[in-house]
């Protein structure tokens, strides 16, 4: 069985099962990971799902556990996110760092499980082994920034917004992002 019609099969059976136990006609689950290139053919087909096969009937859930990683999967991803007609929920199932982190604010909700973690940081890259920060004026940071100000910096402090535009790492449990912009997810759902 190939990749995507097993990935294809796993999805329309927890559709299924989810279905069963739940009022909302949720058709689609997404589990989203790293954003790399050894999940970039997974992310492909989530994204097909998002932009051509949910409708505007369907909610999509995008069950995500991520540590980041590419900005440029990253953008196709929220791209197909906003264009979906379907109603989009994200859950934070444990980490939504970095790319992950600014996915979940793509969706229409937001959930996040009690231990879970969001970590928000500038673009960085890896050069000679030292981490660096992209520079303000790459194509790459000026789209994710200008997301942030809009979908992520509302739900921030002042404070917490001053150390990110310094190029800190934010760090936030769920118990406090849950307060602040989220619905809870009970852990034993």
């Amino acid at each position: 069985m190939t990749g995507y019609k097993r990935l294809a099969k796993n999805l329309l059976i927890g559709a299924f099962v989810f279905g069963l136990f739940s009022m909302a006609p949720i058709k689609y689950h997404l589990n989203v990971g790293a954003f790399n290139a050894s999940t970039y053919n997974k992310m492909r087909f989530q994204m097909f799902v998002l932009k051509h096969v949910a409708d505007s009937n369907d909610t999509v859930v995008l069950h995500i556990n991520s540590p980041g990683g590419s900005v440029n999967t990253l953008v196709q991803y929220v791209n197909a996110v906003e264009s979906s007609k379907a109603h989009t929920i994200s859950i934070n199932e444990g980490m939504a760092a970095s790319a992950g982190g600014v996915l979940a604010y793509a969706t229409d909700e937001r959930f996040a499980k009690p231990m879970s973690v969001y970590l928000f940081h500038k673009p960085w890259r890896f050069e000679n082994g030292v981490r660096t920060l992209v520079p303000a004026e790459s194509p790459s940071n000026i789209i994710i920034l200008g997301y942030l100000k809009t979908e992520v910096f509302p739900v921030l402090t002042p404070d917490e917004i001053r150390r990110y535009i310094k190029g800190e790492d934010i760090v936030i449990f769920g118990p406090e992002m849950i307060k602040r912009d989220l619905t809870p997810v009970s852990e034993s759902k």
